[in-house]
């Protein structure tokens, strides 16, 4: 997280409760258990959004927040890193290696194997068509 967040130009600043970005430093809590999480989340703010978010509209809002978790995902379980795995046969078993791979939680590593067995396999069913 660090050599990235250096390698970027961003700075992480530990806090004792709250995770949030302002410009190019993100504030995550100290010992937090899914400071992986958090820090994708936050860095795609700084690398993808613009604007004071108090100030924005809560559509947009909605979206931005949308946008940094759909980023998080891909960025904390890399597609090209998924695909030089050999998973486990089930789902549960498959995420709770990919939890402890990628130290996420269990329930973020669930959701983004399903996004990523989903897309897998339509890809699949297009090639066959």
């Amino acid at each position: 997280m660090k050599s990235i967040a250096n390698y970027l130009g961003v700075f992480i600043e530990p806090s004792e409760t709250v995770s949030f970005n302002t410009g190019n430093i993100i504030i995550v809590p100290k010992n937090h258990p899914h400071i992986w999480e958090l820090f994708s989340h936050e860095l795609s703010h700084v690398l993808l959004n613009k604007g004071n978010q108090k100030r924005m509209d809560e559509r947009f809002l909605y979206y931005q927040e949308k946008k940094a978790n759909h980023f998080s995902y891909h960025f904390g379980i890399p597609t090209f890193m998924l695909e030089n795995l050999e998973l486990p046969q089930t789902l549960k078993t498959a995420s709770m290696y990919v939890a402890n791979l990628f130290h996420v939680t269990f329930d973020f590593a669930l959701k983004r194997l399903k996004q990523y067995l989903s897309k897998k396999f339509l890809y699949t069913l297009e090639r066959s068509c």
